[in-house]
């Protein structure tokens, strides 16, 4: 039985602006309790010009539901009775795109690199992408391949599975990214770098 414990609100670092924001990050798959979590937001009073949830990345992989949770963070406005919602990279959906592409996105600096799919796809096969290839072939399409899985998640997902995702978001003076930001480089150098970076960097923000 699924039991739900909140705490009190804490002040923010900064403010959101006129919106009323609800951040949820690295769902890893567990669309129960995804669908739970945004219930309890359903449930509590707008305290803004615009309810909002902004999902952080990480929706796939390792558990048994990422399709579901992808579908339901798209469909938030029904479940969480929010007025908008935002979709943003993780490391494991950059893993995906990767292996789903024959153009692998550049990261932490390195030019584009081309080719080597099946490299890609085992990659994210072994870091947790086995629980979406298991819940594709689940529902009776072929995914053990990069070429199988391609074509079966264009099917199960209607279309590009990201297609509405983005690297980062900015609402008031608060920056919503999967990651973090490197403290070390121009700010507006670095939201022009790859996808890729606000999904991997991490000790020289956390450290900073």
């Amino acid at each position: 039985m699924l039991r739900l414990e909140t705490s009190g609100w804490k002040p923010l670092p900064g403010t959101s602006g006129p919106n009323h924001v609800f951040a949820i990050g690295d769902v890893h798959g567990r669309d129960d309790l995804l669908k739970a979590a945004l219930e309890v937001i359903a449930g509590i009073e707008k305290a803004g010009a615009t309810k909002k949830a902004i999902f952080l990345g990480d929706l796939i992989d390792r558990g048994p539901g990422g399709l579901k949770a992808l579908s339901v963070a798209r469909c938030a406005w029904d479940y969480a009775k929010v007025e908008d919602r935002v979709l943003l990279f993780g490391n494991h959906e950059i893993m995906l795109w990767e292996a789903l592409n024959e153009s692998q996105p550049p990261r932490k600096g390195q030019p584009t690199q081309k080719g080597d799919r099946a490299r890609r796809f085992e990659i994210w096969r072994q870091c947790g992408g086995q629980a979406v290839i298991d819940e594709i072939e689940a529902l009776g399409y072929p995914a053990s391949t990069g070429p199988d899985l391609v074509s079966s998640l264009r099917k199960v997902s209607t279309g590009d599975p990201f297609r509405d995702f983005r690297s980062h978001h900015v609402e008031g003076d608060l920056f919503f990214v999967h990651a973090g930001i490197d403290p070390l480089v121009d700010r507006e150098h670095f939201l022009k770098s790859p996808k890729a970076r606000y999904a991997w960097v991490r000790l020289p923000f956390l450290i900073h």
